[in-house]
């Protein structure tokens, strides 16, 4: 069996859709949303999406879509060639993402799962991150890596220290406390280790930034921080904090991250998004037209030694979510970006789609398309082949229950339809 990868670059679709020599565009539409997932028609509890995850799981040669649902479980969503497969994981607390990866090194794919404790802000010590352990015929037991922890939103892997095995990086959301952590693997045992005590933290993903052969870590930090930040690592898993982005307001709402070489120069760049209005004193009016400026998508270029310059490429009400892939098949990574907006107080006038892509026409040049049709309400996107046809597909997904008509609820799938 193929060895997995172990950052959110090689198992996501950067490397599943990667660049080609450069080509004419084609003309790129975009299916209506079918219900990839309905809702059991009994269930006793809404069925929501809070991440979904594109990632090789079952067959070495396709990715399975991880589907992390915090009321019920992981949902992994395989065999799509005509209809889909599901397995559900369940009895694992909240989980709000999950990520595939090797961790005991026995040659067979686990799951690591990021369990966020409680979906209500408020101080807790619920959170926890956990191993899905595979028994090589991918029957799991639940191993607990970290616990106590506050409400945990994200868990990724990398070797941090250089010893040879896998470690972990966690985001701890938190309410009024929070951390970036990192947990050392010793003989499979797990130490945690503070990297920023401070709370907020969303997205955490490992890559080498700088070039120099040890594995950094770039957080995206809400919760009235609003920052990009990077943690260099010395080699031995000791970490000294860059600001990369410092938001301009106290609703700068930071929301989004993605990994993507967007200029395909050989080097790791960072789509950061913010348009997250969350927080109660954003969603006053006063500050409602801000927003139509404030919200957006930066690209954080790498000039391949660990320097990033940063290029506002889209500004975008409620801007949330981010993926990079080549759509129009013309060689270079196009940008997905999806708009989360509470209709019980967003202003929907402020721009009527919920979803677009960025066509990538060189530099710092995109051209934006809107998507027709799309969910109302979007918390998660996914670019992924899950129908075998040879382009990516897009996966929306919500945790808001009362879009299920629109196709929101749970999983959509909108087909990508190219031609000349």
């Amino acid at each position: 069996m193929t060895m997995v990868m172990t950052t959110r670059l090689l198992l996501g679709t950067a490397v599943l859709f990667a660049c080609a020599e450069p080509r004419a565009p084609k003309h790129v539409a975009f299916g209506a949303p079918e219900l990839l997932l309905p809702d059991p028609s009994d269930a006793e509890t809404p069925i929501t999406t809070a991440n979904l995850r594109a990632q090789v799981l079952f067959h070495d040669d396709r990715p399975d879509l991880l589907v992390a649902d915090p009321l019920v479980g992981i949902t992994v969503v395989t065999d799509c060639d005509t209809t889909c497969r599901t397995i559900v994981l369940d009895h694992l607390g909240s989980p709000v993402r999950a990520h595939v990866v090797d961790l005991d090194r026995d040659g067979d794919r686990d799951i690591l799962v990021a369990d966020i404790g409680s979906l209500q802000s408020a101080e807790t010590e619920q959170g926890r991150i956990l191993l899905l352990q595979n028994d090589g015929n991918f029957s799991f037991q639940t191993k607990v890596l970290a616990e106590g922890l506050g409400r945990t939103a994200c868990a990724e892997t990398a070797d941090f220290d250089g010893d040879g095995d896998i470690d972990v990086v966690g985001c701890v959301f938190g309410h009024l406390s929070g951390e970036v952590i990192w947990l050392e693997q010793q003989d499979g045992h797990f130490t945690k280790h503070t990297i920023d005590p401070r709370p907020g933290a969303i997205h955490a993903f490992p890559f080498d930034a700088d070039g120099d052969g040890d594995m950094d870590i770039v957080a995206s930090i809400a919760q009235l921080e609003e920052q990009v930040a990077l943690y260099r690592n010395d080699g031995k898993g000791n970490f000294t904090k860059e600001v990369l982005v410092q938001g301009t307001h106290s609703c700068y709402g930071m929301s989004g991250l993605e990994l993507s070489d967007l200029d395909d120069d050989g080097d790791i760049d960072i789509l950061a998004s913010n348009g997250d209005f969350m927080d109660r004193q954003c969603q006053q009016s006063s500050y409602t037209k801000t927003y139509k400026t404030l919200h957006g998508l930066d690209w954080l270029e790498n000039d391949g030694h660990g320097r990033f310059e940063r290029h506002d490429i889209a500004r975008f009400y409620g801007a949330y979510a981010v993926r990079a892939a080549d759509l129009d098949e013309d060689g270079d990574r196009d940008v997905v970006l999806a708009a989360y907006r509470d209709p019980s107080y967003a202003d929907l006038t402020l721009d009527p789609s919920t979803i677009i892509w960025l066509e990538n026409r060189g530099g710092t040049d995109f051209l934006r398309h809107d998507i027709k049709n799309t969910p109302s309400v979007v918390i998660t996107i996914e670019l992924a082949d899950i129908d075998r046809d040879g382009d990516p597909d897009l996966l929306a997904g919500s945790m808001e229950t009362e879009s299920l008509s629109e196709g929101a609820h749970r999983l959509a799938l909108m087909r990508v339809q190219t031609r000349p």
